[in-house]
């Protein structure tokens, strides 16, 4: 994990990546979904374009992100290995209830361990007060 990240992450946080309880997957692309989340939180990897994406949360309100809930939005086998694209969204200090923003990041898992292939940003990203 690079100094930036470490920076800006709360370092109480942990796992750095967690399941949105409110998603399910059905046995194997579960297990996959699990599988590379498991993969970076212990590699610690956070990319840095997400981190640029969502410097906005911390300049505009002065909060630290904790953690990422992930849900995968595409599991797909191929030749190379397991493809994933991950739908990502930032969880907070600020107070306020809902970011309404998010990244799609895309993986491929092989033996090797996950390798970023693509990444995607929210263009209108908000917060939304209650």
């Amino acid at each position: 994990m690079t100094a930036e990240v470490q920076q800006i992450l709360n370092p109480l946080a942990a796992p750095l990546h967690s399941v949105n309880p409110n998603h399910s997957l059905e046995d194997e692309e579960a297990r996959l979904q699990e599988l590379l989340i498991s993969q970076l939180n212990r590699l610690g990897f956070v990319p840095e374009r997400r981190i640029a994406h969502f410097q906005w949360i911390i300049k505009e309100y002065g909060a630290s992100i904790t953690s990422w809930q992930v849900e995968a939005t595409d599991v797909e086998a191929t030749q190379d290995g397991v493809v994933i694209t991950l739908m990502v969204n930032p969880r907070h200090t600020a107070g306020v209830t809902r970011v309404n923003d998010l990244v799609y990041e895309t993986y491929l898992l092989t033996d090797e361990g996950p390798r970023l292939l693509s990444f995607e940003e929210d263009p209108n990203p908000k917060i939304t007060v209650f």
